[in-house]
């Protein structure tokens, strides 16, 4: 999908993939104010009623090598699933794949307000009851194509799904929709080249927890659904911890005092604030700690064992500090620290998973 303006990104995109035979669909009223449901309507409507399954893509997008392969692989894992092949690496879905990634879950649940958009496949008798939907009344003008889908998704009872890793990834070219301000948004954890035999297991990440890096304000929190179905709350760590026995402050006290860790934050604050780097810090081991909760809890599978999601919990890990605190530094400082970063984020999560609770987590693995 996509509009005249950037036809010669999509013609660019169907030509270095000419086995997905991949057709353009153009914004039918391209003179109008920009709004993405235009395009996203019509790109539905271009299913083959004959196919299984639909696949759109908007055109500023990178696809994994054997995409191809990988996308079968993913749709017969869950075949009537709503699924998105990208995700955001500082939404509140970022969270929930990192989560997937290091638990050895193929696919992590949407909880943001959005689902995202950028590479996303439907079942074909799905994807012609979403172009009903928005063709008779179902969307809000000027209203993001991410946020109308999620919504026909829950009227439908349909659970939408990221794949873990992302075989979709965004690229930096300026944005037809308005989203230039929103910054750099790359994938949470993107993997270009995966084995051919890599395991596309059907689970789906279960919990009721996930430690998050807020974007906006640089800090660490929890989302947490409550019951089944509810919506997720921001929650402080120190709330959460309170029912596990223990404070933020003493979570971090061993970790902190780690050589490698110590020596990162020393090397990193000349330039990063101390405090966004301790945030970080947490942040990954909440999401360490929850993540050995749920490998603990869950069934035993091939999918929790290391030679499974190693590569994956690398990159999800990756795109932790730079996805999170690229409101509050230049993408230049980022990127000078980006290994100190990484680093960072690995050994603090590695610390996490070693941490002994008094009790274990309500959440598991589906």
């Amino acid at each position: 999908m996509t509009h005249p303006a950037r036809a010669d990104v999509a013609a660019a995109l169907r030509e270095q993939h000419p086995e997905l035979d991949l057709r353009i669909v153009m914004d039918p009223e391209p003179d109008q104010p920009p709004w993405v449901v235009r395009t996203f309507r019509e790109g539905w409507r271009a299913a083959d009623p004959l196919a299984s399954h639909h696949l759109l893509l908007q055109d500023d997008v990178v696809l994994c090598q054997d995409f191809a392969h990988h996308l079968n692989r993913v749709i017969r894992a869950m075949p009537r699933a709503a699924i998105s092949l990208f995700a955001d690496w500082s939404a509140r879905n970022s969270a929930m794949v990192r989560l997937a990634g290091l638990t050895g879950a193929s696919f992590a649940p949407v909880i943001g307000k959005f689902a995202p958009t950028q590479g996303m496949v439907l079942p074909a008798d799905v994807a012609a009851s979403l172009v009903d939907y928005l063709s008779h009344g179902g969307s809000v003008p000027g209203e993001p194509e991410d946020i109308t889908v999620l919504r026909f998704f829950r009227s439908r009872g349909i659970q939408p799904v990221i794949s873990v890793p992302n075989i979709v990834e965004h690229r930096d070219i300026p944005s037809i929709a308005g989203n230039d301000d929103l910054g750099l948004r790359l994938s949470a954890c993107f993997l270009n080249q995966l084995p051919e035999a890599h395991d596309w297991n059907a689970e789906v990440l279960g919990t009721s927890v996930v430690p998050y890096l807020r974007w906006d304000t640089g800090t660490a929190c929890c989302l947490v659904e409550e019951e089944p179905g509810a919506p997720w709350n921001f929650v402080e760590p120190d709330v959460w911890l309170a029912q596990r026995g223990t404070t933020a402050k003493a979570l971090l006290a061993p970790v902190l005092r780690d050589r490698h860790v110590s020596d990162l934050m020393s090397r990193m604050s000349t330039e990063i604030d101390p405090r966004l780097l301790g945030e970080t810090v947490l942040a990954s081991v909440m999401t360490a700690v929850v993540a050995h909760d749920l490998r603990h809890n869950a069934k035993p599978s091939p999918a929790t064992g290391p030679a499974r999601h190693g590569t994956v919990t690398g990159q999800a890990l990756d795109s932790l500090a730079p996805g999170m605190l690229r409101s509050f530094l230049s993408m230049s400082v980022i990127d000078r620290h980006r290994a100190s970063l990484n680093s960072l984020a690995r050994r603090s999560a590695a610390l996490g998973a070693d941490i002994t609770w008094p009790e274990a987590a309500s959440s598991e693995c589906v």
